[in-house]
């Protein structure tokens, strides 16, 4: 079991849960910063398996070629953060929530727009919550939504619902993101969720662009 006694005082997410969707170059890393951050219950879906092109972007090794993205980070968290019975597993696409913990965070790290208007679908459809983060990256680009309102929610589904994929290049995941940009999604989105639990206010929107070390932040007015 991991000791969090270095940030007490700081935070606690002991009574937090949050479900997490996608474990590929963002949401290993996000997992990951939850877990050493003493998260209470941590859901994590993926129906994916690891392929070559992830392992320079991703935290999968090359030994997890092959292997379900949710097996591998369960290695990769027992090294890390410790066995932990607070973390749920699931290896088929988001939704299939059947006697799943509730949640009253919800992350989405998906890595196109119509898998996130999925997400959002379901989630406004089915599933009550008090937060959702839709956490992107693009190459050397992250950015971050962080909806916790009725007129958020709206605001952000107007803007999802005139997003799309159309002329966004099919390229390999190399070719797409960052090892390192992926670490800092890790770092924002773990910041959010900790600002959340202690009731400060966390921007409606957020972007990182690390190459030329800017910026931009859009508080909810």
């Amino acid at each position: 079991m991991i000791n969090t006694t270095r940030f007490s005082g700081l935070f606690t997410m002991e009574n937090t849960g949050v479900w997490l969707i996608g474990l590929g170059g963002i949401g290993a890393p996000i997992a990951i910063s939850l877990a050493k951050s003493g998260i209470g219950q941590l859901t994590m879906w993926d129906g994916d398996r690891v392929s070559v092109e992830n392992t320079g972007s991703q935290l999968h090794g090359p030994g997890c070629i092959g292997y379900h993205k949710v097996s591998s980070l369960e290695f990769i968290m027992d090294e890390l953060a410790g066995p932990m019975p607070n973390l749920l597993y699931i290896d088929e696409e988001f939704p299939s929530w059947l006697f799943v913990p509730p949640a009253n965070i919800i992350i989405s790290a998906v890595d196109s727009i119509q898998a996130r208007k999925s997400v959002w679908d379901a989630i406004s459809a089915n599933v009550l919550w008090d937060w959702y983060i839709d956490a992107r990256m693009s190459a050397e680009v992250f950015q971050m939504y962080v909806v916790g309102t009725r007129e958020q929610s709206l605001k952000y589904e107007a803007i999802l619902m005139d997003q799309s994929d159309e002329g966004i290049p099919d390229v390999p995941c190399t070719q797409k993101s960052t090892f390192y940009t992926g670490l800092l999604a890790g770092a924002k989105v773990c910041a959010a969720v900790a600002n959340i639990v202690r009731g400060i206010e966390t921007p409606f929107f957020y972007e990182d662009r690390i190459r030329d070390f800017q910026s931009k932040v859009y508080a909810w007015n």
